[in-house]
């Protein structure tokens, strides 16, 4: 390690300095806004609103300037180069003590023709001095929105400073697309730097087919990716290497990372409107796959600016994209969503699932990523542009800050419906730029607040923005951080519209004591810098600290090119550092509050191997074809989202029912899996080489228009062989008809099955769950069916039933046995488990608006006692629940899958959600009104729209979006001159509920990392030979309503530690993906070992071999 004279110099400097002055810094706020006076950077990005010139005759009109950070000059401190919009740019030499001195004219950077956007500093030439890279853009002539490279002439021995000259042209990168951001990284591997482009259309056009447009091709809409040559001059290779050409590429920002973790940097595209963001996998063959669609789950709709790094500290990349969601609950209901009734038609087309909120994507391993903003809190920070991941405050988490601005209230619903959309409904604004003028000028004028968030640990975020100093109000865009005193803490610089930046001094040495490192890289050859190194620092308790050498982050701006680390109280680390061509360097045992400098030429000529998949893992997925499992689950309509659009989610994708039995007394378990409406079930026969054959079953064929949801082998005969009970639900017959009835197959005891037309009563109840029992003792398996929904009355409660086996037919016996279990709720899913010890099974039932219910035979009749067994207060979206004793006590403890926190939804028992329903307009359907507290406020979920939509009657005591927005849950309840029903939930939260030794139970939410989606289905085992029960959860829900969008993880595996605490283990260890929407878990024996099978709706089903591999 080596430090320059001027590094010492400066540090004792500070040194004397930080002291003299402490008593000046008010200690409770991490960040001091510096003043212009004070900082010497007078430049404002002046914007004028005027006839021609307007939001209405550009959206690109307010996405401001850019912001470039790097040493410049040569003196050791970071400088700043700032882009303006319609003026002169702006290079401000730092000169210590937070001073600066604007050099632009002097260096021949003030660029003032055109529209510039996104700048990059980057040493092109590998001369080792930074360089200056413009992005042009905007409604301008094609000469005035060519890219510009200023090329970095040194010192000059006249002026004492650098000067600078335009070449772009010379080096083949004078772009003259709409460009708002360049990044530069090696994605070839041979050590020079190219150039990747992102472009924002700012053409307007309408009336396109979605199916088509996508292969077009529009050179200035388009991004593009430049090779660089070795010889000054860089090369077009966008279309060989694969990157989208299409006039629909709203680009507004690209991150580069090695997401997938094989050594080959990536690029990551975010897209304004209906365009997907790109996620560019690097082939290592010179071209890019855009793999979003397999990797994500759901982005971002209005995806702005973006951000990676690794916010969990596990060493891998994780995505932040900003959008647009109101953080404010009035604001959030004027302001315009997309177009959600093209929802499924774009998603089917590969437009992907999108949302109108921030998504954090995180990075499961090997490049999968599950998708947890709203679990974090950080989802709703309205009008944003850039967000940059770093530890502000050195505690070894990294933090979230967020730029907000936008000056006018563009997408107001009244404004929009009362005045631009009412003078011209149908068509295109005339060419008029005084009529367009005008109507800018009736749009409410904003003001906003840029954000920040603590990271507290485990997706957990704390909005700190007031706390930490940073609350102003501006039209804010780009911004970047960077230690501009050399202290050791990250400064803020802000670029704002008609303001001047502000410059945000990070106090973080005066109020905490936490440790930081920071590292800057020599790389060889003319990758000076090291761009696309890896750092990571590791500490004797197994923390990790990882970064990746990319400096284009947020919006349209370069960070400074040295990695910052917060190590919290560490105070000695472990550096690794693999370069980009592969080899690797370690410094171990290096003291914590310095700056190192690492040279490439020092590592160890070696190519690392990934380290993306460990050795060893639990889990293999096996091909479903090759075992012979060739079924194909086919989804239906979700038409209750039409009759019934307050509903939050559809209950159409309940299926498919998978159960396995040995059928055919061969000794082998054998598979059913449950078909769609429309679809045959399948029965399949293991064969002894663990592969199956489908059975022949006619009767199954005859059902085919029942949707199966659940399912159970049993002796139903007592002859000792096993029969098939068929749950049938859905949410499709209003009428709640035939095709609801369960069905009863008996078993000849070769695997062939024949209906019993006779065997069960009428039961036109669209069933959830059937659990076995025998509530009368007399030997027989008795069943209990819950029901799910009554069709057409959401959230009401179906008939359940009671049925008693009389030797091979079942009657109803509810009324008698158990009259509190003929409509206890949405039932989902229920246990028959002695719970106190006195050998006596309670029911347990399980289900949606519903707390966990407990029911006690008593003088041969169900009696509730949920209220004593400690589940008067556990009221969720329950979807499963799973029993076994978790903390080794000798009593059943419950495990119960719920929706999650990763919602929009927020429920606690003193501010519960609520649910209001009654047929509100006489139509004879149930409509159900969600409600939450927010803001003090008991207020509706729903949209004016969506709830006009189901309830257009009352449209005139809502005329519009304002009076909508100030409405409260009893205001709306009033108008609809209904006395309502109503049902609670208080919390969302998957749970163990753990058996205190006498029947009475104990809440305990599962980890926050497993509340990231809905779970739907348990299997609980010994997966770590430890002695304690585990549990894997598989889930996710696609059927929510497209404004609330897709909630989706990968499986979670969770280690119990031994007393009802659990770890959640990643995939990446585990080996495990549960991808899809799955429904079901089955455990299935075979020759090749355990497989379970994972029924997924809509997609064929999963296989996966499970081999322990020792307890660890």
């Amino acid at each position: 390690m080596k430090y320059s004279t001027w590094y010492i110099l400066t540090l004792l400097f500070l040194a004397t300095f930080q002291s003299a002055n402490a008593y000046f810094h008010p200690q409770e706020v991490l960040f001091e806004k510096l003043l212009p006076e004070r900082t010497g950077i007078t430049f404002i990005n002046s914007l004028e609103e005027k006839p021609g010139n307007n939001i209405l005759e550009s959206e690109f009109f307010y996405n401001g300037g850019g912001i470039a950070v790097g040493d410049i000059s040569g003196n050791g401190f970071p400088d700043l180069y700032f882009t303006a919009n319609q003026g002169r740019n702006a290079l401000y030499i730092n000169q210590g003590n937070y001073r600066f001195r604007d050099i632009t004219e002097e260096a021949g950077v003030s660029d003032s023709g055109g529209w510039s956007a996104g700048v990059a500093f980057v040493d092109i030439n590998g001369n080792g001095l930074l360089d200056i890279y413009v992005c042009k853009a905007g409604k301008v002539p094609v000469e005035e929105r060519r890219n510009k490279l200023f090329i970095n002439n040194g010192i000059s021995p006249d002026k004492g400073i650098p000067t600078f000259t335009e070449r772009a042209a010379e080096f083949g990168i004078d772009d003259p697309g709409y460009c708002t951001q360049p990044v530069f990284f090696d994605y070839n591997g041979n050590g020079l730097l190219d150039l990747f482009i992102v472009n924002y259309n700012t053409r307007a056009f309408r009336g396109f087919d979605i199916r088509t447009i996508r292969n077009e091709v529009d050179d200035f809409a388009g991004d593009k990716l430049y090779r660089n040559n070795g010889n000054g001059t860089f090369t077009d290779v966008s279309r060989e290497a694969g990157i989208m050409q299409n006039p629909i590429g709203f680009g507004l920002s690209a991150t580069v990372s090695d997401l997938n973790g094989n050594g080959l940097p990536d690029i990551y595209v975010t897209n304004d409107f209906m365009e997907r963001d790109y996620m560019y996998i690097n082939q290592g063959d010179g071209t890019f796959r855009d793999e979003i669609l397999y990797r994500t789950d759901v982005t971002s709709y209005f995806s702005m600016g973006s951000d990676i790094a690794d916010i969990t500290n596990n060493g891998l990349p994780d995505i932040l994209v900003t959008d647009m969601m109101p953080p404010g609950y009035q604001r959030r209901k004027v302001f315009k969503t997309p177009d959600y009734a093209l929802y499924d038609q774009l998603a089917a087309a590969g437009y992907h699932r999108k949302n109108m909120r921030n998504t954090l994507q995180i990075n499961k391993g090997e490049g999968v990523f599950t998708e947890a903003g709203q679990l974090a809190g950080i989802h709703k920070t309205d009008w944003s542009w850039s967000t940059l991941i770093a530890d502000f405050d050195n505690d070894g988490k990294k933090d979230v800050f967020i730029t907000n601005g936008f000056p006018r209230f563009y997408t107001n619903l009244d404004y929009l419906n009362n005045t631009l959309w009412r003078q011209f409904p149908d068509e295109d604004l005339p060419d008029d730029p005084e009529l367009k003028f005008r109507l800018v000028q009736q749009m409410e004028k904003v003001e906003m607040h840029n954000f920040a968030f603590k990271n507290e640990g485990g997706l957990r975020f704390t909005e700190t923005t007031e706390n930490w100093g940073l609350k102003e109000y501006n039209v804010s865009s780009a911004a970047v951080y960077v230690d501009l005193n050399l202290n050791g803490a990250l400064d803020l610089i802000i670029s704002n519209i008609n303001a001047p930046p502000s410059v945000f001094r990070n106090n973080a040495y005066l109020v905490n004591e936490n440790n930081y490192l920071k590292i800057r890289l020599r790389g060889s050859g003319r990758n000076t810098y090291g761009i696309g190194s890896k750092v990571k620092l590791t500490t004797e308790d197994g923390q990790i600290f990882f970064q990746e050498a990319f400096y284009t982050r947020g919006f349209h701006s370069t960070v400074d090119p040295t990695l910052h680390f917060g190590l919290g109280n560490a105070e000695r680390v472990n550096i690794e550092v693999i370069w980009p061509d592969g080899s690797s360097q370690t410094t171990a045992d290096v003291a914590a509050n310095q700056f190192v400098t690492l040279r490439q030429g020092d590592a160890r000529q070696t190519r690392q191997p990934s380290t993306s998949v460990p050795k060893q893992q639990f889990f293999t997925l096996l091909d479903e074809t090759v075992l012979g499992i060739d079924f194909v689950h086919e989804s239906s309509f979700f038409r209750d989202r039409i009759f019934s659009p307050l509903m939050p989610h559809t209950l159409s994708n309940l299926g498919p029912a998978v159960t396995s039995a040995d059928v055919n007394g061969d000794g082998l378990p054998d598979l059913f899996i449950g078909g769609g409406q429309g679809q045959a079930s399948v029965l399949y026969l293991q064969q002894p080489n663990g592969t199956f054959v489908r059975a022949n079953v006619p009767d199954f064929e005859r059902h085919s228009q029942y949707e199966d949801i659940d399912a159970v082998f049993f002796d139903a005969t007592g002859n000792g062989i096993n029969d098939l009970y068929v749950v049938s639900g859905g949410n499709f017959d209003q009428m709640n008809g035939e095709l609801y009835q369960d069905r009863l197959y008996i078993n000849d005891g070769f695997g062939n099955f024949r209906y019993r037309t006779d065997a069960l009563p009428r039961m036109h109840s669209s069933g959830g769950s059937v659990t076995l029992l025998d509530f009368d003792g007399d030997g027989r398996i008795d069943l209990f069916v819950g029901g799910r929904v009554t069709t057409g009355q959401y959230p009401a409660a179906p008939r359940s039933y009671l049925l008693k086996n009389n030797g091979g037919t079942f009657s109803d016996v509810t009324a008698q046995v158990g009259p509190g279990l003929m409509r206890p709720g949405m039932i989902t899913s229920s246990l028959w488990i002695d719970t106190d010890g006195d050998g006596q099974n309670e029911l347990i039932l399980a289900g949606e608006w519903m707390s966990i219910r407990v029911f006690k035979m008593m003088a041969g009749v169900y009696n509730e006692i949920t209220n004593e067994a400690g589940f008067g207060k556990s009221s969720g979206w329950w979807n499963v629940i799973e029993v076994t004793d978790l903390n080794g006590n000798g009593m059943p403890d419950i495990i119960a899958g719920n929706r999650g926190m990763n919602t929009m939804f927020r429920a606690t028992p003193g501010d519960p959600a609520i649910l209001y329903h009654g047929d509100f307009n006489n139509n004879g359907l149930n409509d159900p009104l969600i409600t939450e507290v927010i803001e003090g406020r008991r207020v509706p979920f729903s949209n004016r729209d969506l709830f006009l939509q189901q309830l257009p009657s009352l449209s005139s005591k809502f005329p519009d979006y304002a009076s909508w927005a100030g409405a409260d849950a009893d205001d709306i309840v009033r108008e609809a001159r209904r006395r309502p029903s109503q049902y609670e939930v208080h919390t969302f939260e998957s749970s163990v509920f753990l058996n205190r030794g006498n029947g009475t139970f104990e809440q305990k939410p599962l980890p926050r990392l497993a509340q990231t989606a809905p779970i739907f289905d348990l299997f609980v085992a010994d997966f770590f030979g430890n002695g304690f029960p585990d549990i894997l959860a598989v889930g996710n829900n696609f059927g929510t309503r497209p404004e609330i969008g897709p909630m989706a993880d990968h499986g979670i595996m969770m280690k119990n530690n031994g007393d009802g605490e659990f770890i959640v283990v990643p995939p990446i260890e585990t080996g495990f993906y549960g991808l899809g929407d799955v429904r079901k878990i089955e455990l299935v024996s075979t020759p090749l070992g355990p497989v379970f099978i994972l029924g997924r709706y809509g997609e064929t089903v999963t296989p996966i071999l499970f081999r322990s591999i020792g307890g660890n």
